[in-house]
């Protein structure tokens, strides 16, 4: 019941859903008389064309086209019904797939970021996928449905009633086998699709590996092609066989429906004979017809009523699902009042007693880790790969839910500072950095789209990050189209790319600023032009950076040293070599690499 009315709820937002909702019912009223009308009709035509050939009175005719046309005028009346019914009905669905989807897609883009970790997260947002307009629509078009079969059952049984109760039941007997098995499918049908969703996924992403662009090298340089196609095509195959099971069981179903009609409709002539001839009633040919066209309507929408109320039963699987994903966890903090940063920030950042794991019961990502960062401090986060330096970043900027130890920003708990406060003053450039394929000024003007029309600001932070001077040259400057999916754009260097990406960080302008890995695709000389002009790039703003090149991290004020997950070192690059311990390790590992032997090889 809480589904129907949910999707009752979604539908009447709109003017156009209410008036779908007022013709679906006035459409499942007169449908509902329509076949029985149709049927007295048609009594009335054979029995007057009947009498008129046994009488020749010719007004009997006259009176039979009559009916004729009123038999038509009903079709076409019950046609225009339908075709409206029809139109509104996708016009509606229409409405509902933007909406939902909107409202799916705004929820994901809330979630906690924790959320992507979890694989079940993807298989129920994957599992909603599709035409969800038309899942949340039907609930709805089912319970009209089943007004419209309602009453045409009842009108049959009230007419078939007067002739013999038996014709009645034998209709009704016959159905309960179909009903049965009806039910039985829609949940095997339900829960295949949700057993296989994991496996969907896999398909899917096997596809995406043979056919995205950014993969065709690596895939035609290791062979791979041939590998990952019989492997793709094995799991396709096993998938399309249970779907095939599924099918095979629906066909069986609908075979049995068809033998069962021929039957019902077998056994009630028979009946209807051995009545005649036993003399226990009497029929005009009209009678007979309408008795067996009754007991085959009847038998027809008590089907129609069974598997409407498997659709019903199936539909509301659906909306219960889809109100479950929307239910989830969206991203929010154990606020208790939410505050907002002042600018500028007086009182830095205090990570206290920090640790973090991806989930209940699992190993520790981060574990106790403190420090302190003051305001308009430089700070690298050093480490191997693996040793927490990007989890405690995300920790750092909100994306994951601080549920041990706490972080103060400006003095003012992580918790409940607002989540949109928090975005506005911090500026993220990740490593993997989304390359938009837009032009190049909304490229950058992605790290404030409030003023991505302020092409003096672009320019400038472009200036500064180096790239400004290769966009000028191009046909369209900074209207130019980048990467080759949705235009024929022009494609940049790994460098050049990093440099857009950190003029994006730049152009957002928020008091604290994270750079990950932010030159490691740029050519020596670049990167030194980079970390020349570091100073001038971030200004007074605060700055954490991580780096494996640890040479980079002599212009920090500070150096935290990370190593499986906690914080083993910290302080300057000067007071971390005299230590000799894990820093120093890692920079004459590194130095190492610069240096040449004696025989001249690097």
């Amino acid at each position: 019941m809480d589904s129907l009315k949910k999707s009752f709820s979604f539908i009447l937002r709109n003017r156009t859903g209410k008036i779908w909702v007022a013709l679906t019912a006035i459409a499942a009223l007169f449908e509902g008389f329509v076949p029985f009308i149709l049927v007295w009709i048609t009594k009335s035509i054979f029995d007057l064309v009947a009498k008129a050939l046994r009488t020749s009175q010719s007004d009997l005719y006259l009176h039979a086209i009559w009916m004729l046309l009123l038999f038509v005028l009903i079709n076409l009346l019950a046609a225009a019904i339908r075709f409206m019914n029809e139109f509104y009905t996708q016009k509606t669905q229409s409405r509902l797939d933007h909406d939902l989807e909107y409202l799916l897609i705004k929820k994901v883009a809330n979630d906690p970021i924790s959320n992507f970790d979890i694989p079940d997260y993807h298989n129920h947002f994957s599992r909603l996928q599709g035409s969800v307009g038309n899942k949340i629509i039907l609930p709805v078009q089912n319970i009209f449905a089943t007004l419209k079969q309602t009453i045409s059952c009842v009108t049959f049984i009230c007419y078939l009633t007067t002739i013999h109760w038996s014709l009645v039941l034998l209709a009704i007997v016959s159905c309960i086998p179909l009903i049965v098995m009806q039910f039985k499918l829609v949940r095997v049908r339900f829960f295949t699709n949700l057993y296989q969703t994991p496996l969907f996924r896999e398909i899917n992403y096997l596809k995406y590996l043979l056919t995205a662009r950014e993969n065709v090298k690596e895939i035609r340089i290791f062979g791979l092609a041939n590998h990952l196609l019989n492997k793709w095509s094995e799991k396709y195959l096993n998938r399309a066989s249970e779907i095939l099971k599924v099918q095979t069981k629906q066909t069986m179903l609908k075979l049995g429906v068809e033998i069962n009609s021929a039957l019902i409709y077998l056994l009630a002539t028979s009946t209807l004979l051995l009545m005649t001839r036993a003399n226990f009633i009497t029929f005009s040919i009209g009678d007979f017809f309408a008795i067996i066209q009754s007991v085959q309507n009847l038998q027809h929408s008590f089907n129609e009523l069974n598997s409407i109320f498997s659709k019903i039963y199936e539909s509301n699987m659906y909306v219960s699902d889809f109100q479950n994903f929307m239910k989830n966890d969206q991203e929010k903090s154990t606020q208790r009042d939410i505050k907002t940063l002042s600018q500028p920030l007086t009182k830095g950042i205090v990570v206290d007693k920090l640790s973090f794991s991806y989930g209940q019961g699992k190993t520790p990502v981060l574990e106790n880790v403190s420090f302190e960062i003051k305001p308009g401090e430089k700070v690298a986060i050093v480490g191997a790969n693996g040793s927490g330096k990007t989890t405690l970043i995300k920790c750092l900027i909100g994306l994951y839910p601080v549920s041990y130890g706490s972080i103060y920003i400006n003095g003012i708990d992580i918790n409940e500072i607002s989540k949109a406060d928090l975005r506005k003053n911090i500026t993220v450039i990740f490593q993997d950095f989304i390359k938009y394929h837009f032009s190049i000024r909304e490229n950058i003007a992605i790290g404030n789209v409030d003023a991505i029309s302020n092409l003096d600001e672009i320019s400038r932070v472009s200036q500064l990050t180096g790239i400004h001077e290769y966009i000028n040259v191009l046909p369209d400057q900074y209207e130019t189209k980048l990467g080759n999916v949705l235009t024929e754009g022009i494609d940049l260097s790994g460098g050049q790319w990093q440099k857009i990406a950190l003029s994006r960080a730049l152009f957002s302008d928020g008091q604290i600023i994270v750079l990950d890995e932010p030159t490691s695709s740029m050519d020596p000389l670049a990167e030194l032009d980079i970390f020349n002009s570091f100073e001038a790039l971030v200004s007074e703003k605060t700055a954490i950076f991580i780096s494996h090149r640890l040479a980079v991290s002599r212009i920090a004020d500070k150096i935290l040293v990370m190593k499986a997950g906690r914080l083993v070192e910290q302080g300057t690059h000067e007071e971390l070599m005299k230590k000799e311990k894990e820093y120093y390790s890692m920079f004459m590992a590194q130095a190492k690499w610069y240096e040449k032997d004696k025989s001249g090889v690097a």
